[in-house]
């Protein structure tokens, strides 16, 4: 083989490899990395609708509901036993497999096959995504659709031009693409609320098309009968059981009101230091790309998505979720701009971040894995039957059992329950409930007082978790 060739093969070889491993980091972070207590509280809501619990009537929750519909019928495939719950995190791959396309498509159809490539290392190399869409999230498939939403805005492309053309506007819209538009939006609005950020920055750029005369109203009726049509059904559902008003407070008014708050410089100054080479080579796309006139547009779609981290009271990792497949594309284009004629380096830049992260950030923090967190599930399922309630107000490991109330997770003053206090909506007393309900497993979380009758008379510390309370008379 002639030198040239080899050296030319040798840059496919490290990307195809470093690919590889990356999506085998990923797996294994799915499957093993320690759950999140918001992915348990997801299983949880997915099995109280399941046993024919109604969201927002019966039990609390701040979240839309299409996530938990999905969940619901692998709960009852599989049963109530802790592996449902990996079950339930593999189901989410698919999503996160098709935030990945997404991504590889509209870096493709803005650029070439060598950026759209850098651009999905790039995506895989980025910790917030890696930590966050892996676990089971409504988050992850709002993303997923929200950027085939904007895939769908740019026409197709061959991918063989190593630069775009000098203009290459969005295009004329077919009706039919239109609508597909739309039906992405909404359906990714059923997820979770903060596609509205994505329903702004797409109606945005069709208002910016209008007043350029690119097109007409007709292509902003067609978005909206499309978003009208995926959303219609829980419109209809909400109107028909007379919940408008408990969903307008759960899903929007406790949460515009939420009493814990934090900057969201705190995580963007983690999330700079966790992945570095992807946030300047980011900065340096976006500065490149937004002096130019044909790519503007994009970049008021970034800024725009961004309102999901600016806007929040507690923009978590998640939050990011929306931003970090345009900042993967954005770094793609830099480096591909600043290292394009030394593709061995560029790919060992990135192979080089990726045995950084691989370092500082192992699969699974401290040693541990999710193993000690399926055991306590299944050990509560042993001790406490199908009819027997529990209380564990940190979402921590009752999956399966009835709850002691209405409020069932996030009782702390700053969460979800001092939230409702504030608002004067309801009120929960935790002995008061214990003493009621008579649950057969207790988590000492948000119990002040163990010496109350109620609870030191009836309960006494379990030998395998020493912070669950057995009853016992």
């Amino acid at each position: 083989m002639a030198p040239s060739t080899a050296a030319r093969k040798t840059p496919w070889a490290m990307a195809c490899g470093l690919l590889c491993l990356l999506a085998a980091y990923a797996l294994c972070m799915n499957l093993f990395r320690p759950f999140d207590r918001d992915e348990l509280e997801a299983v949880h809501t997915a099995w109280k609708i399941l046993h024919g619990e109604v969201i927002y009537v019966d039990f609390a929750q701040h979240h839309h509901p299409l996530l938990y519909v999905c969940l619901a019928p692998v709960i009852g495939l599989l049963g109530e036993r802790a592996t449902t719950v990996i079950a339930c995190r593999i189901a989410m791959l698919p999503f996160f497999c098709g935030i990945i396309a997404a991504t590889w498509l509209l870096a493709l159809r803005l650029f070439d096959k060598r950026t759209a490539l850098v651009a999905v290392a790039c995506l895989l190399l980025s910790w917030p995504l890696l930590c966050t869409a892996t676990e089971i999230r409504p988050d992850v498939p709002e993303a997923m659709l929200g950027m085939f939403a904007l895939v769908l805005l740019y026409p197709p492309s061959t991918g063989q031009a190593a630069e775009p053309p000098k203009q290459r506007p969005i295009g004329n819209l077919p009706g039919g693409r239109c609508l597909l538009i739309g039906l992405c939006l909404g359906l990714s609005f059923l997820f979770l609320q903060k596609a509205v950020f994505y329903v702004a920055a797409v109606t945005l750029i069709f208002l910016v098309r209008i007043f350029r005369r690119e097109s007409g109203w007709k292509d902003l009726f067609t978005l909206g009968g499309g978003f009208m049509m995926a959303i219609l059904p829980l419109g209809a559902w909400l109107i028909a059981r007379g919940m408008l008003r408990d969903y307008f407070f759960w899903n929007w008014t406790v949460n515009a009101c939420f009493r814990d708050r934090f900057s969201f410089l705190l995580l963007a100054k983690l999330v700079l230091k966790k992945q570095p080479v992807i946030c300047v080579f980011g900065l340096l796309g976006f500065v490149d790309l937004s002096l130019q006139r044909r790519h503007r547009r994009l970049a008021a779609i970034v800024v725009v998505t961004f309102g999901t981290v600016l806007f929040a009271r507690c923009p978590y990792l998640q939050y990011w979720m929306p931003v970090l497949p345009l900042l993967a594309i954005y770094a793609a284009h830099g480096m591909v701009r600043t290292l394009g004629s030394r593709p061995a380096l560029l790919w060992g830049v990135l192979a080089a971040s990726a045995a950084a992260m691989a370092i500082t950030e192992p699969l699974w923090p401290g040693g541990t894995t999710n193993a000690r967190q399926l055991e306590q599930i299944d050990y509560v399922l042993q001790v406490a039957g199908p009819a027997d309630a529990v209380y564990d107000g940190c979402a921590a490991f009752n999956v399966f059992r009835p709850d002691v109330d209405y409020f069932w997770f996030s009782l702390s003053d700053n969460g979800l329950l001092g939230t409702c206090r504030e608002l004067g909506h309801y009120d929960f007393n935790v002995y008061d409930r214990i003493d009621t309900m008579k649950p057969k497993v207790v988590n000492t979380y948000g119990i002040e007082n163990l010496g109350d009758a109620r609870i030191h008379d009836h309960y006494e510390a379990s030998q395998s978790y020493p912070a669950l309370l057995l009853r016992t008379r």
